[in-house]
């Protein structure tokens, strides 16, 4: 999990019940007379037929449980997404609730993610399943309309939080060495076009005067050095959909801005600053590669810190405001 001096800091498991329905009758056959040579006709005793099946096993109604027609349903999604025919173009979803009709139609309630936009959509995908006489059960799209309700993808989150990872490892490779900004790969596929002519006014002053710069933050993955929970917004400006991600972390004592290996400035300004760096990343869906990301905006604040109040999310909103508020991202 960079912020203003000052600032403070499914799946749905169905349980159903198996249940397997077989009967089978005794057949008894009647009494009989055997006659016997050279003795009176004697009665033989009735005798009861062997029970068991003389057929193949035949598919009995009931033997196969919800849970099976579930699974044959969610194999089937799966199928369809890995071969790119998923419902409505869906790349990867979360499975949010699932049901069986008395007509063994299966309703799948799932997060569903396109990876065209950073938001996701409920979707109810409903599939028809069949059962085999060996018991086979198999499943057949119908349909997938929108469901109530909204939901969070956590590929959608994971790919948020392994492009801020990228990103951040990236950023201080050209900090630390300016002029890779136009060499390195990398710059043209992170961020956007306007965000990278951004970028560039920034750094092109840094090369000018012969600076460099050490990372506000220890490398590492963000999810696991955030120093308070990480906050998340979607929000829609003009005509980008955008997803921001807001972390606070600790701050690299040897950050600042450096000339042949001396600080120059460390931009800590206040006698007394924070040890936390406070960073808001803006990201918005690349339009080349379902399921990329890319780079629209940060934010950012030095030597801060997040525990200043006691309402570390309500800060980043007085420090980031608009009209969709930041909150905890789910665990």
């Amino acid at each position: 999990m960079k912020r203003r001096e000052g600032l403070l800091s499914t799946l749905v498991v169905v349980s159903l019940l198996f249940a397997a329905c077989t009967g089978s009758s005794d057949d008894v056959a009647d009494a009989t007379v055997v006659p016997t040579v050279g003795a009176e006709p004697t009665e033989v005793e009735a005798a009861t037929t062997d029970p068991t099946p003389t057929v193949g096993p035949v598919a009995v109604v009931g033997a196969v449980g919800d849970e099976d027609r579930i699974a044959a349903a969610v194999a089937r999604l799966d199928a369809e997404i890995a071969a790119g025919e998923g419902p409505e173009a869906t790349i990867a979803y979360d499975l949010l609730e699932s049901s069986v009709d008395e007509d063994g139609f299966v309703t799948l309630r799932i997060c569903a993610w396109t990876g065209e936009t950073v938001f996701d959509t409920v979707r109810d995908s409903l599939y028809r399943t069949d059962v085999a006489d060996d018991g086979t059960v198999t499943a057949s799209h119908v349909t997938s309309p929108v469901g109530p309700g909204e939901c969070l993808n956590s590929t959608l989150i994971d790919s948020a939080l392994d492009f801020i990872d990228e990103f951040e490892a990236y950023w201080a490779d050209v900090a630390a060495a300016p002029t890779r900004f136009g060499e390195d790969s990398r710059t043209s596929i992170l961020m956007t076009d306007d965000y990278r002519a951004r970028a560039e006014e920034l750094i092109s002053p840094w090369i000018e005067d012969n600076l460099y710069f050490e990372a506000s933050t220890a490398a590492g993955e963000m999810a696991s050095t955030a120093a308070a929970d990480i906050l998340y917004r979607r929000y829609r400006d003009n005509d980008l959909e955008i997803l921001e991600i807001v972390v606070c972390r600790d701050m690299n004592p040897e950050f600042g801005a450096y000339r042949d290996g001396v600080l120059v400035d460390d931009s800590r300004g206040a006698a007394d600053p924070g040890l936390h760096a406070v960073d808001a990343y803006q990201m918005v869906a690349a339009a080349q590669v379902p399921g990329q990301l890319t780079l629209a905006g940060t934010d950012g604040l030095v030597w801060s810190d997040c525990f200043a109040t006691d309402d570390w999310p309500g800060a980043a909103n007085v420090w980031r405001s608009r009209n969709v508020d930041l909150e905890v991202l789910p665990t």
